[in-house]
């Protein structure tokens, strides 16, 4: 049985057999990491440890090897044929005799999700930290450079700071720098499973690696971070082209936009959006956008989904053919406090700006938010028939079955998430 492209191999046991000798092929033209183990160990379980089967009866397995977190993901190939569960192996440390190994394990629930929890025992706080704050401290950290330019620095120091502030605006960046890759694999491996997030797939099988597909996130809330458990170099899903789109306004911060890039996302234009789509990359948006932040409120038992008039995702996913996805996230509304300007004339300008229209804050009124696990669930595909000039029926029909699929999804799973109260408002 062949694995997909994406990294993940599909069977069903507990325990998998490092017998005799482990041959590695590294796919990764960036690192050589080929080598030979002969090793009489197993992996078992979500526990990270290897188990020594002595003189037990081995198997043979290959391993091919993805590009992830620091390390690599490995997908399985049996000789015989023999069921372990989904899962993912990252290989920490490789050595002659002992492989030392970490499993992320896609469990398979009674309802026939696949769910994907990241470790956190071994997070270090430090680099947990760091991690955070290379995620999502850079519009903090430019307003700190601004005021200290304007009150603490010298003229020349100042100017220096607003130049280099200015150069990493509009300076070129791209996400094959092998260096912004290997930041992008730091955050993903401190920064998610800080919450932790955790991923439940409905039907991991219904995708298929050689199709692009339209992940509709929802809700926005004060930052998407759940969003980014689906970003191409967490690896969980099959697919081995994906790209996120975010307000284009990011990507004019200093810093941020380096990071952002780096770690899978583009911005949210129908350019950007139709050019990806036909290059094979699957694209998660967010249809509410920051418009949906104008709908928020405090209520501990509401959620809102601003969709109803949002139809643009739906145009263009039927113009490329691509399946729409409904994606919904629990406990994102609760990682971060914020406060709403009540002139809705500053709400208006902010939005033409395409900024948040809110402020907010996590520990300690800084970038941090609060650790509170979030729950994301990934619906079924919906198909759709490729239509360049599709009418006003056509997209209706399919927004409505979207629609459909994201209050279904919402409805589902809200309880397993630990939201009985929750309700959602799709508006």
């Amino acid at each position: 049985m062949n694995p997909p492209p994406g990294g993940v191999f599909a069977t069903s046991s507990t325990t998998v057999s490092l017998g005799g000798s482990l041959q590695v092929e590294s796919l990764n033209t960036d690192r050589d990491a080929c080598g030979e183990f002969g090793s009489n160990r197993a992996l078992h379980g979500n526990g990270a440890r290897l188990i020594d089967l002595g003189e037990r009866e081995q198997t043979a397995l290959s391993f091919r090897m993805y590009d992830f977190l620091h390390t690599v993901v490995v997908s399985i190939c049996w000789e015989p044929a023999v069921e372990i569960n989904k899962c993912r192996v990252r290989l920490v440390s490789m050595g002659t005799a002992v492989a030392t190994a970490y499993t992320m394990a896609g469990e398979n629930e009674e309802d026939g999700s696949t769910v994907f929890r990241p470790g956190t025992a071994a997070l270090s706080p430090v680099r947990t930290v760091v991690a955070l704050a290379l995620w999502l401290g850079a519009i903090h950290f430019n307003l700190l450079l601004v005021l200290a330019s304007v009150f603490v620095f010298p003229g020349h120091i100042a100017a220096l700071v607003l130049g280099t502030q200015l150069f990493f605006m509009f300076a070129p960046v791209s996400n094959t720098n092998g260096w912004g890759r290997n930041v992008a694999r730091f955050i993903c491996k401190h920064a998610v499973g800080y919450f932790p997030i955790t991923l439940h797939v409905e039907d991991y099988d219904a995708f298929d690696p050689n199709t692009a597909y339209v992940f509709g996130y929802e809700p926005h809330c004060a930052m998407p971070l759940g969003l980014w458990v689906l970003a191409a170099p967490m690896g969980f899903m099959p697919l081995p082209k994906m790209k996120i789109l975010a307000s284009s306004a990011a990507f004019y911060t200093p810093f941020q936009r380096q990071i952002w890039t780096w770690l899978g996302l583009v911005p949210a234009s129908r350019k950007n959006f139709s050019y990806y789509l036909g290059a094979g990359y699957s694209c998660a948006v967010v249809p509410g956008g920051l418009r949906e932040m104008r709908y928020m409120d405090h209520e501990p038992d509401s959620e809102v989904a601003f969709i109803r008039s949002r139809k643009g995702f739906v145009r263009i996913a039927i113009q490329t053919g691509c399946p729409l996805v409904p994606v919904f996230c629990f406990g994102q509304d609760r990682v971060y406090n914020w406060w709403r300007p009540g002139s809705n004339l500053l709400v208006k300008i902010v939005g033409l700006l395409k900024a948040p229209a809110i402020v907010f804050w996590g520990k300690f009124g800084t970038f941090i938010p609060f650790r509170l696990p979030m729950h994301v669930f990934v619906g079924r595909p919906i198909e759709v028939t490729k239509n360049n000039q599709p009418t006003m029926d056509e997209i209706n029909e399919v927004h409505e079955k979207f629609v459909m699929g994201l209050q279904e999804l919402f409805n589902k799973h809200k309880y397993k998430a630990g939201c009985p109260n929750l309700q959602l408002q799709v508006i």
